[in-house]
C-alpha cells in the first residue's frame, strides 16, 4: 500500500473538514471534491495535510463522478469528481507523533 494522493486542506475549510457527515450513511467528512478525475482506486490511501503536515488519512471507499450528488449542506460540488470515505477508514493524525510510514505499517497489520 502506498499513498496515492496528498491533498493540502485550505485554511478556510479546516474547521469544517472535521465536521461529521450524514449519520445515516455512516460517513465522516463524506467526500473531497476535485475538478479532475482523481488518480486513485477503491482502498487507496489519501493523506490530507495542514501546512504540509499530515492531518488525516483516509481509505477511498467510492469515487463518484460529476452530476451524481452535491454537498447536502451547501448544495455545491455537483459538477465535481468526489473521493468518498467511510468513518471506519478515517484516521485523525493531528495528535499522532508517529511518522506516516509507521502509521501505514500499523494499519496494514490490522487488515
Amino acid at each position: 500500500m502506498s499513498i496515492k494522493i496528498q491533498i493540502e486542506v485550505p485554511k478556510r475549510v479546516r474547521k469544517h473538514f472535521w465536521d461529521k457527515g450524514d449519520k445515516e450513511k455512516n460517513y465522516w467528512g463524506a467526500f473531497w471534491a476535485l475538478r479532475k478525475k482523481p488518480a486513485v482506486e477503491i482502498d487507496d490511501e489519501v493523506v490530507f495535510t495542514f501546512d504540509g503536515k499530515p492531518a488525516a488519512l483516509v481509505f477511498v471507499d467510492e469515487i463518484e463522478p460529476p452530476k451524481k450528488s452535491a454537498c447536502s449542506t451547501t448544495g455545491k460540488y455537483k459538477d465535481s469528481w468526489k473521493i468518498c470515505w467511510n468513518i471506519h477508514s478515517f484516521y485523525d493524525l493531528r495528535k499522532d507523533k508517529k511518522s506516516m510510514k509507521a502509521v501505514l505499517r500499523e494499519l496494514n497489520q490490522e487488515k
